[in-house]
């Protein structure tokens, strides 16, 4: 693994078990085994927001399996929410521009 194991006890729900009645593997190994197989840090924290964990387990996540610096990590997890490019917002705010440029020469 690129940044080291994770260090961190796995997140325990209630309830989860897997089909033979044991409990499912630990989120932590879950997120070791994406890594080993190629995941990136945008599917690692895709997977762990999923999974219900906050924006600064994500962070610390992204941090130590990949080592990634805290600028990066949040980049990764803010992008994970706000999925649109900058060209899509841009492109988005400028047809309201227009939309509203022409009600405002109609009026």
């Amino acid at each position: 693994m690129v940044g080291g194991p994770i260090t961190w006890a796995p997140i325990v729900r209630d309830g989860e078990l897997g089909l033979d009645g044991q409990d499912e593997m630990s989120d932590d190994s879950r997120y070791e085994a994406m890594i080993r197989y190629g995941a990136t840090p945008a599917g690692v924290d895709e997977a762990a927001r999923r999974d219900g964990l906050d924006l600064i387990a994500r962070i610390r996540l992204l941090k130590q399996a990949f080592g990634l610096s805290f600028t990066e990590a949040k980049a990764i997890t803010i992008g994970s929410v706000t999925p649109k490019t900058l060209e899509e917002r841009a492109r988005e705010l400028l047809e309201g521009f227009d939309a509203l440029c022409r009600k405002l020469d109609t009026d």
